[in-house]
């Protein structure tokens, strides 16, 4: 949020507010749910909960150690490799992806019958089938908006929405 929320103390005056950028965007990992954490610091944590977009992963113990150290070095070589040239597009191209992150933003609240509270999952979930488009285009990577659609329908959103109900 650009501004902050007007609030007033008990005598009624209106109390200060800091006049500063609220949002935060983060990726980070964890050993136990973000929305656990998030339940056990308050009784209603439901707003909070809401903005997170928590990805659940299993372990698959498909490779050694070594084989995931190595990789994990050579992301680290190839880190970013495609970063200029996405951000040149997304640049040239604002109105434009702007309008179509809105347009599946649209999609997304339609078929999964996204909540007003739900909303930040609903962006979030654009944002990540836009850029899975552009980068198809591009020839960037070979993702597949489609297989990506089917997870977060399928499996994604009804996993948060569980970890909600059961939080």
């Amino acid at each position: 949020q650009s501004e902050g929320r007007l609030r007033l103390e008990t005598t009624g005056s209106e109390r200060r507010t800091a006049q500063s950028n609220k949002s935060t965007i983060l990726i980070c990992t964890a050993n136990t749910s973000l929305y656990s954490a998030l339940a056990s610091d308050r009784a209603d944590s439901t707003a909070e909960a809401v903005r997170v977009f928590e990805i659940p992963l299993r372990l698959a113990r498909v490779h050694t150690k070594a084989q995931a150290d190595d990789y994990l070095q050579e992301l680290k070589a190839n880190y970013g490799h495609v970063g200029e040239q996405f951000m040149s597009y997304v640049i040239q191209n604002r109105a434009k992806i702007h309008e179509r992150v809105r347009t599946i933003m649209r999609a997304v609240d339609s078929q999964l019958n996204i909540s007003g509270s739900e909303r930040f999952w609903s962006a979030t979930a654009a944002v990540a089938c836009c850029t899975c488009e552009i980068a198809a285009e591009l020839g960037l990577f070979k993702y597949n908006v489609k297989t990506l659609w089917r997870w977060l329908a399928g499996h994604q959103v009804p996993s948060m929405r569980r970890a909600m109900t059961e939080q």
